[in-house]
């Protein structure tokens, strides 16, 4: 069932059809390829891929979180002693050499359409907006060793993939998703292919809250359903007054007799169309003031879009949504930004506190779906930072800053004001037991001191 709503915004009336669901449905969209999507269906299924596509409040953290990633440098290292395997000082042999040659081939190019950061990209665009992410590995016949035998690593559209659940086995009773997923569906080309478990790596954004048989997990960006349908309702309202607003006022008649004000007559209200229309606008050559012979006051109709304050609201909705990816209100884009030495200490949280938690993660789950920590004493797959300028120069301040608070505690324990382990504690460090450390310089024997002049304790070095 359907019913019509009509609503007046801003003086205009504008109808909507509203769908028999409790949540009230926001306007349709169509995409480019004429696919018509509900914006609040897609909300309800936990989908925000036409939200992204279309509101840039949504688009800008998710981008921002994404572009950053692709400054990773992947190398493969042993868990024994966390060195490098394309290190150039070392000669590989054997088993270690032939990993180091597959797995070098993956990161170059994972499947014959994408680059790593192509491939890296797609799967957090999925993890992101859908809520999950599904990387198939294709070619091998069974899991052990992925790596040896992988022809290629693909992101699955998370739209089509349907997990086939065994709903006999009970969550707090399984071992594994292998208890729990007998296989995935995709949807594919016009027909569906079955997917064996063990051959996708399934992640998921948040975990279901209601129960496990649901198995997807939920996008962050469920919790900002209500800021992302009211943008949608702004940008609506803005584009109708730009391009529906209907009349900006009314011209009312300005003479009065001793009744009050009267009405224009048909011939003075011609008279003053014709004289709009001939001679005053603001193209050609036409004059931008009209002069009228009769007596006329101006009456304005609704509410301009300074006076709603529309790029405030949606402001407030972007600081919120980008908030969900750890990227501060400082370096979203709007007038009178912050300066650029809060943007740099922002994109700096930004990386610490997202970008390179989440690669992190993805390379450690990855890792373990290829068998690369069962090979040998194990290796895993690390993200190196070194390229990024915002980084290298917040790691020089830092030792600088750090270099200052030694010497500023030294300088006190050299004047006898705290002990050695007051030291330590102050730069964050761990305290010694030795006895020496629980003294202050004053208190200190001669023997004592003779030990400390060889630890070479001065405040300078």
């Amino acid at each position: 069932m359907q019913q019509v709503l009509i609503m007046r915004i801003l003086g205009f009336e504008i109808s909507r059809v509203k769908k028999s669901v409790d949540m009230v449905s926001v306007e349709s969209i169509v995409d480019n390829a004429g696919v018509t999507y509900s914006v609040s269906d897609d909300i309800a299924n936990n989908d925000f891929v036409q939200a992204f596509k279309s509101l840039p409040e949504v688009a800008f953290p998710v981008m921002y979180i994404i572009t950053r990633m692709r400054n990773a440098e992947i190398v493969l290292c042993r868990y024994a002693d966390d060195s490098e395997m394309w290190s150039s000082d070392k000669r590989l042999y054997g088993e270690e050499r032939l990993l180091a040659k597959r797995v070098k081939a993956i990161l170059e190019r994972p499947n014959f359409y994408q680059n790593f950061n192509e491939f890296m990209e797609q799967y957090f665009l999925q993890k992101y907006l859908t809520g999950n992410a599904f990387v198939y590995a294709t070619g091998v016949v069974n899991s052990d060793s992925m790596w040896r035998y992988v022809d290629s690593l693909r992101v699955l559209p998370t739209r089509n993939v349907t997990i086939d659940a065994n709903i006999k086995s009970a969550y707090i009773t399984s071992d594994g998703y292998g208890d729990m997923i007998r296989g995935y569906r995709l949807f594919d080309g016009g027909v569906t292919k079955t997917i064996p478990q063990e051959f996708v790596m399934f992640t998921r954004d948040m975990q279901p809250l209601e129960n496990e048989v649901r198995m997807k997990g939920l996008s962050r960006l469920v919790t900002q359903s209500k800021c992302i349908k009211n943008l949608y309702e702004v940008y609506d309202a803005r584009f109708n007054i730009y391009n529906k607003r209907g009349a900006l006022g009314a011209i009312v008649n300005g003479k009065h007799d001793a009744d009050g004000t009267s009405a224009m007559t048909e011939k003075e209200k011609d008279n003053i169309r014709g004289e709009f229309k001939r001679t005053y606008g603001i193209t050609g050559k036409r004059d931008p003031y009209a002069l009228i012979d009769v007596p006329v006051n101006f009456v304005k109709f609704g509410a301009s879009i300074e006076e709603l304050q529309p790029f405030k609201e949606t402001l407030l909705d972007a600081t919120q949504i980008a908030a969900l990816f750890q990227v501060k209100k400082e370096l979203i884009p709007r007038d009178g930004n912050s300066t650029y030495s809060n943007q740099e200490q922002a994109e700096i949280s930004a990386y610490n506190d997202m970008v390179i938690p989440e690669v992190g993660s993805f390379l450690d789950s990855l890792s373990s779906f290829i068998g690369l920590k069962n090979v040998g004493g194990g290796y895993y797959l690390k993200a190196k930072w070194d390229s990024v300028e915002v980084l290298k120069k917040n790691v020089e301040q830092k030792a600088n800053s750090d270099k200052k608070v030694v010497e500023k505690e030294l300088l006190k324990f050299n004047n006898g004001l705290c002990t050695l382990n007051d030291v330590l504690v102050a730069i964050g460090k761990e305290k010694k037991p030795d006895s020496i450390y629980n003294k202050t310089k004053l208190e200190m024997s001669e023997e004592e001191l003779s030990v400390l002049s060889k630890l070479n304790i001065n405040g300078k070095d």
